[in-house]
Parts: C-alpha cells; structure tokens; sequence
C-alpha cells in the first residue's frame, strides 16, 4: 500500500482514476489531522481451483437448481460462462451477458460478453485476478431478452490441480428449466 504525505501528490496518469486523495488539499484546512493518503493495491493474484456453487436464481426453475463447478484460477470469465451454460444444458447462440460482483475492496466490477460495445470484457480476466474475496457472490445474467440469472457462490479455493484445466462441474441437484420450451 503506497502513503503520501500531505506535501506530496501521487503521480496520477491520465488512465488511472483519481481517488479520495484529490479531494485532500480542499479539506485540509477543515480535517488538520489528515496526514497521509492510502492508494489500495490491486489485489494480489488468486491461485488454486476456486470451488463455485452456481445456483439458477430464476422463477422459471420449478425446483431447486444448481451446480458445483471447479474453476482453474487461469480461466476467464468467459470460459466460465460457457461452463455455466453448458452445466443447465443451454445453447449460448451468441447471446449477451453480464457478470456483476464486489471485490474486496467492496468496488463493484461488471464484465460483458465480448460482443457487446461496452468492455471490460470477460475473456480480458480470468479468475484469479478477479479480487473477489471468500465466500464472494458473483450475478450472472444471460440473454438479456430472457433474462436468465444465476447466483454464483465462492465456496471454497484449493491448491492448484494440474488435472483439472478447464471449468468443471464436480456435484449437481435439480433439473434446469428448457431453454426454450415448446409452448405448443
């Protein structure tokens, strides 16, 4: 974690986003205590097989519905929406989506599907970088028309295995709902 004393001022870039320390100079005069200003380091690379329970959190799911998938830490995001959708037997058909959680700094994040006009994207972070902290949620929502979501849950990490390389589901309960039910 990087400390400034108030005499000093952070090389800032155009690309870095300006902090709670601009505001420093301006309240001064009324906070005479505040000394210093703490910059959070990005979060430290998360190693190891991250055990996520994937819940469908959708009306449409008659029963309860979800899945225990292993996750390599050096997948990304989108590796583990093709999981996700291929776990509940869904045809991704190029269809958007969406991940929201909190890191550990309590920001919120948002990664799109790399198809959509707005990044970060999901395939630019794997899992391990996500900061996300134990026991982190993570909102999943697919098909923006049909608006399936789904609940993710960081159960548990564990040291790396070098047999599992891709996301896979290890336990499962519930049937999901068809994708696209024949309403005939």
């Amino acid at each position: 974690m990087e400390v400034f004393s108030a005499d000093e001022k952070p090389d800032l870039r155009p690309e870095q986003e300006v902090g709670f320390g601009c505001l420093q100079p301006s309240l001064q005069p009324y906070f005479p205590e505040w000394r210093r200003v703490y910059v959070l380091e990005e979060p430290a690379f998360q190693d190891g097989l991250h055990i996520f329970k994937v819940e469908m959190d959708d009306y449409r799911a008659e029963e309860s519905v979800w899945r225990r998938l292993a996750v390599p830490a050096h997948s990304s995001l989108e590796e583990l929406a093709v999981a996700i959708l291929k776990a509940f037997k869904f045809d991704a058909c190029d269809h958007l989506y969406e991940f929201r959680y909190r890191d550990q700094s309590g920001r919120g994040q948002v990664f799109n599907h790399p198809y959509t006009s707005e990044g970060p994207y999901s395939d630019e972070i794997e899992i391990g970088q996500l900061g996300l902290p134990d026991k982190g949620v993570i909102r999943f929502l697919f098909d923006f028309g049909d608006s399936w979501q789904f609940h993710l849950r960081l159960e548990r990490r564990e040291p790396p295995n070098s047999r599992v390389k891709r996301p896979k589901v290890i336990d499962s309960a519930g049937r999901p709902p068809q994708q696209y039910p024949d309403w005939d």
